[in-house]
């Protein structure tokens, strides 16, 4: 029932889902059959080579640091504007867009998503934190911003590219800073 699901989601969207629920493109199917396009996060072999030892972005855990953002995408303008944040980071390649319902859901590959990447970002609107807490509620810690804690005001932040825009530069100095501070403290990498 699962895998038909997934191929029903597949072929409505045109991708292909990792089993770990991460987006892979799609590759040529002419090249592969179905299931040599589903990375299942345990060295299985792809056409050219292992997943693990890929240095080719179909699989999601290639040899890139793999940086996941998760936004709350509430009611609220600063919901949306949440969203706006983390779908422009993802366009941007900065960092890839999972579902935060999908972790809320309890589905099993977005958590092992979650729980295998090196840093989740969570973007929440307002201080309800309801991005960060689904995923620490399922064990995972994640560097977690909240819109209003950094100027932006609930019921009266216009949504639009110039605050996204605003938003972003925001969120990237502050993990710059985050990072640095991660660096210096410890060998572990993060965003």
């Amino acid at each position: 029932m699962e895998k038909e699901k997934e191929s029903f989601v597949s072929k409505l969207f045109g991708r292909k889902s990792c089993n770990c629920g991460l987006q892979i493109e799609e590759i040529d199917e002419k090249e592969q059959d179905a299931d040599e396009k589903i990375c299942s996060c345990e060295e299985k072999e792809l056409p050219t080579s292992s997943c693990k030892e890929s240095s080719k972005k179909e699989c999601c855990c290639g040899n890139e640091e793999v940086k996941l953002v998760y936004a709350c995408s509430g009611r609220a303008d600063v919901g949306a504007l949440s969203d706006g944040i983390a779908r422009k980071l993802a366009k941007e390649g900065y960092a890839k867009m999972s579902c935060l319902a999908g972790v809320g859901a309890d589905i099993s590959g977005f958590i092992v998503s979650a729980q295998n990447a090196e840093c989740n970002i969570t973007i929440d609107g307002c201080p309800l934190r309801c991005a960060a807490k689904t995923l620490e509620n399922r064990g995972v810690k994640p560097i977690a911003f909240i819109l209003t804690e950094l100027g932006f005001v609930k019921g009266s932040t216009a949504v639009n590219e110039r605050t996204i825009d605003d938003a972003i530069s925001i969120l990237k100095r502050e993990l710059k800073l985050i990072r640095s501070e991660t660096q210096s403290n410890s060998d572990t990498k993060c965003c």
